[in-house]
């Protein structure tokens, strides 16, 4: 899903891909630690673009 708000509700891993290319993956509360999953998605998109 593109609707990372859904995500965090009811997936237990999540995987986050741009351009094609696989940015980050694993056990939802190891990727996004102490921020929501859109804060880590955003962040990411700083450091890929």
């Amino acid at each position: 899903t593109h609707v990372l708000e859904v995500a965090e509700k009811l997936c237990d891993k999540v995987a986050i891909i741009k351009g094609g290319k696989l940015i980050r993956s694993g056990a939802m509360e190891e990727v996004k630690g102490d921020d929501s999953l859109e804060e880590v998605f955003l962040e990411l998109e700083g450091e890929v673009c």
